[in-house]
């Protein structure tokens, strides 16, 4: 039987300044964490005027075993959610095409 290409774990974070460093410790912590022939595909969806503060936490967690896709929200509809995982979802789903 052939084997099957492994798909990559898929984390997703949505969140703003305030949450950076948890969602960074929480990506981290995943990261040394996991086997060493998994990949993690890691979403952070962020409101767009935070994205340079939370770009530089991208930049320190640089790995090859992790792929870190940055996601710009409109902030007025971020900050509108009542429910934050919708947000993460609707942002995936619809810019990653996943």
């Amino acid at each position: 039987m052939p084997m099957l290409a492994k798909l990559p774990i898929v984390l997703v974070f949505c969140f703003d300044r305030n949450f950076a460093n948890q969602a960074a410790v929480a990506t981290f912590s995943a990261l040394k964490n996991k086997k060493p022939d998994v990949f993690l595909k890691v979403y952070w969806v962020v409101p767009s005027e935070d994205i340079i503060v939370i770009k530089k936490l991208k930049e320190l967690l640089s790995d090859k075993s992790l792929d870190i896709i940055l996601i710009k929200a409109d902030s007025n509809f971020f900050f509108r959610m009542e429910n934050i995982q919708s947000c993460a979802f609707e942002y995936v789903f619809k810019i990653a095409n996943c």
